[in-house]
């Protein structure tokens, strides 16, 4: 897979986005042991079980402030349609 996919999924198990800073291209083989979420531990050691996951491949999480692209709506008026 892309680092993109990778990082596609990664942002879906952690619920937070994650971009890809690579700068890798291409596609590579990439076998993540990723726990259940809402599993029985604390949400804590879910993300840290990620992480660990991660850096078992070399690459690494950081938490950092950056722009991403956001839809927000703020007013929807529901239009009535015949039957």
């Amino acid at each position: 897979m892309p680092m993109d996919a990778l990082a596609q999924i990664l942002a879906d198990r952690l619920r937070a986005p994650v971009i890809d800073m690579t700068g890798l291209n291409g596609e590579y083989q990439v076998t993540l042991d990723l726990p259940i979420p809402g599993g029985s531990g604390p949400a804590e050691e879910f993300g840290e079980s990620v992480f660990s996951s991660v850096q078992r491949h070399g690459l690494k999480l950081e938490q950092r402030n950056a722009p991403i692209a956001v839809l927000v709506v703020d007013h929807v008026e529901k239009v009535p349609t015949e039957n």
